[in-house]
């Protein structure tokens, strides 16, 4: 890793002088900081091996596998085997399983972390994002790193969902799914969309006629060309290659990033399942408050009103009752709810 410039030092100061966690956030930012310290001993272990503090393999283990001791520090992958994501093949040495420490130091070691680094406040901030990846410094300077800066007033959207891919709304997925499954109609999910698959989902097919193959390849891509895609990097419909894309990563269902998502619709569809009134057909019966400007929106089912605040800033919504699913932390006091940036919320109402 280069060294850190002054105008970067200058830059972290900065954005720690002026961060601000999200009062919609700030409880699940203190069980957080109460979970690292409960292990710090288990952390000390780690860093005092690898001369890294206590408190940085303890934040490097909450991004990276949520705090869970049975997964890789390298990127979240169960320790029952070497990690398949991304540093794939981890640790080299040894049989699996591994404990979660011969994995951690493996992993810090790795990413060349140890005595004689820079552990100020702006040296810790490079060697984390560092740690992740410069890629939100490097191609997207507009969005700060959410490894650094996510559940604070610094980050609202747009983030990497697969190793190179970047995705400039990926915050708000969650906010779809809630009013896909809530919805009067059967919902139809892409396959893998209920886990944010990083699979593309090229056109493929395997015509046996000659004449039909050929003209289905150079026929589908000159018309996708016409829509104005660039179809420069479109595979052949009928090469093999095509339908090998397609298939699904499967190991990504239980991958960071990937299983909140997935965790996400089981609770929806288990919502619907149990709630007739999340399910009803009838469009007579469904009415939708908006405010297309300020970028919210009330969906009526029922005894349920199903909240979605589309804008990057919380916002505060009118409605009474009990918050009985929610993408985010939502805030209940008196007849209104706060909702975080991009996020969703089922509310059984207690009055008309």
């Amino acid at each position: 890793m280069a060294a850190m410039t002054k105008a970067q030092r200058r830059r972290y100061e900065l954005l720690y002088e002026s961060c601000l966690t999200r009062p919609t956030r700030k409880a699940s930012v203190n069980a957080l900081a109460k979970k690292i310290r409960a292990n710090r001993k288990r952390y000390e272990k780690v860093g005092k091996a690898v001369g890294v503090p206590w408190y940085v393999v303890g934040i490097i283990h909450s991004l990276e596998a949520g705090g869970d001791f049975t997964r890789h520090l390298h990127n979240g992958d169960p320790l029952r085997a070497r990690t398949v994501h991304v540093p794939a093949g981890r640790p080299k040495t040894g049989k699996p399983p591994f404990t979660w420490e011969q994995s951690a130091i493996d992993a810090l070691r790795g990413r060349g972390l140890g005595a004689g680094k820079d552990w100020s406040v702006a040296g810790t901030l490079y060697q984390l994002e560092g740690y992740n990846g410069f890629g939100y410094r490097d191609h997207h300077p507009n969005v700060p790193s959410p490894y650094l800066w996510s559940f604070s007033n610094h980050y609202t959207r747009g983030k990497y969902v697969a190793d190179g891919r970047f995705s400039p709304t990926a915050v708000s997925q969650q906010v779809g799914a809630a009013l896909l499954l809530t919805s009067p109609f059967t919902p139809m999910l892409w396959m893998g969309e209920e886990w944010a698959a990083s699979t593309p989902w090229p056109f493929f097919t395997s015509h046996p006629e000659p004449e039909l193959a050929a003209a289905t390849g150079p026929g589908r891509i000159e018309e996708f060309g016409r829509y104005g895609w660039d179809a420069s990097g479109m595979v052949d419909p009928q090469d093999p290659r095509a339908y090998r894309l397609a298939i699904l990563n499967w190991d990504e269902t239980d991958a960071p990033g990937h299983r909140e998502l997935l965790d996400l619709y089981r609770r929806l569809i288990s919502l619907r399942s149990a709630e007739p009134g999340l399910r009803d057909p009838r469009l007579d019966r469904v009415r939708v408050d908006y405010d297309e400007q300020a970028r919210w929106l009330i969906v009526h089912r029922g005894a349920f009103r199903v909240l979605a605040n589309l804008a990057a800033r919380p916002q505060t919504l009118d409605v009474a009752g009990d918050v009985i699913l929610a993408t985010e932390p939502a805030e209940v006091a008196a007849s209104r709810i706060t909702l975080d940036g991009e996020s969703a919320a089922i509310v059984r109402v207690t009055g008309p």
